[in-house]
């Protein structure tokens, strides 16, 4: 019996042994994970995630951006070499396509060393960094109570790159439509200067249709010359088209003045050779005067203008008034054999009949009647530029940045 209770105590004690051993050790392993995370954290400018399995190293941070002034919002940016981010990589696959591959398809970023991803970007804004990263982590108490909301389209500029860049619009529909929200009532519709673009970046990033329609139907009407990206994440086919609509209607205004000087010296408008040639005339001054000649088929009008511009000047035309000689007996309505020699001088009025011409008309606006060198600034404003409309954000994809 007791050499049977001696066994009994001798396998027991190896069993607690074993037990107490293997917890020593993951308790060692825990300790050294621990130790790890610690030192990670310590190596880290920022730790967006304490626990983050991800070292993100920031390069060339706070490289500038076209039209952008720096970021006081974010206040004075650190002129460090590099800055460091301890974020998850679970947070970063989930949200982004681009982080996805850096860590999981196959590159060299993707090799864990020691527990670890390391990867890179380069030439973000520092805080709009930290700002992205903070939402895709879902700690936005730290961008609405430490950062408060971006009030400046620079700020919105610097954030949206990084969104667009890593594709991670999705996570970030909610905060973009509050933040345009807040911003949109700065987007230019009665006026278009370079910096502007920024505008219809923004609302390209972020998706808001209305803001884009409005600044896109600005860069039409009030772009003087060809508006450029400037590097920014927008779609060429974007630019293109509205290049495109500002030439088609600067050409159909031209085509406007064109047509109309054909008809005075064709007969077709005036209803006297007197008529047709003053109006002629008249109108070839004007154009002469406000120069709006022909500068070739690349630029009717030459360059720097734009359509309202060119459409304002078209209403500071002056339309000729003369007088003729008309008898008194006609003036009465009296027949041939009764009138009498004696006339008087009365104010030319020119019975104009209307007429219909399409190829005046900016292609897809519509058609409308013209009469004389009179109604010809109210034509201008009916067919082109009061039907000019903006680009709708639907008819272009993510796919056209690729062309």
């Amino acid at each position: 019996m007791a050499a049977r209770s001696s066994g009994n105590n001798s396998w027991f004690g190896c069993l607690l042994a074993a037990i107490l051993a293997a917890k020593s050790a993951k308790l060692s392993v825990m300790a050294r994970s621990g130790g790890r995370l610690k030192m990670m954290a310590r190596m880290c400018d920022y730790n967006i995630d304490p626990q983050g399995d991800v070292i993100l190293t920031l390069t060339n941070p706070n490289a500038p951006i076209p039209f952008c002034k720096p970021n006081l919002w974010f206040g004075i940016a650190p002129s460090h070499a590099s800055v460091t981010f301890l974020v998850s990589s679970r947070h970063l696959v989930l949200a982004s396509p681009v982080f996805k591959a850096m860590l999981t398809g196959g590159w060299s970023e993707g090799d864990k060393k020691d527990g670890q991803y390391n990867i890179r970007a380069e030439g973000w804004d520092t805080e709009a960094f930290r700002t992205v990263m903070n939402v895709l982590h879902g700690r936005y108490r730290q961008v609405y109570y430490k950062n408060a909301i971006p009030n400046t389209l620079e700020t919105l500029v610097r954030i949206g790159a990084i969104v667009d860049y890593y594709k991670i619009h999705e996570a970030f529909e909610p905060m973009a439509f509050l933040w345009t929200r807040t911003l949109k009532f700065m987007a230019p519709s009665v006026s278009f200067s370079p910096e502007d673009i920024l505008w219809i970046m923004i609302s390209w990033v972020f998706k808001d249709g209305e803001t884009f329609r409005q600044t896109t139907k600005a860069a039409i009407l009030w772009g003087k010359g060809d508006i450029m990206a400037q590097g920014l994440p927008i779609p060429p086919p974007i630019i293109d088209r509205i290049n495109q609509r500002r030439k088609e209607s600067l050409d159909a205004i031209a085509a406007a003045l064109q047509n109309l000087q054909k008809d005075y010296a064709e007969g077709r408008e005036g209803c006297s050779f007197e008529c047709s040639a003053i109006q002629l005339g008249a109108l070839t001054k004007n154009m002469h005067d406000l120069d709006l000649v022909g500068h070739g088929p690349k630029s009717p009008f030459g360059g720097g203008v734009c359509v309202v511009e060119v459409v304002e000047k078209i209403k500071d035309m002056k339309s000729p008034t003369w007088h003729t000689a008309v008898s008194r007996s006609a003036r009465r309505g009296l027949p041939a054999h009764a009138r009498t020699s004696e006339s008087t001088w009365e104010e030319h009025q020119c019975l104009q009949r209307e007429r219909s011409d399409d190829n005046v008309i900016q292609p897809g606006v519509g058609s409308t009647t013209r009469k004389a060198l009179a109604d010809l600034p109210r034509h201008l404003s009916v067919c082109i530029k009061d039907k000019i409309e903006g680009l709708c954000l639907a008819d272009f994809t993510s796919d056209d940045k690729k062309e």
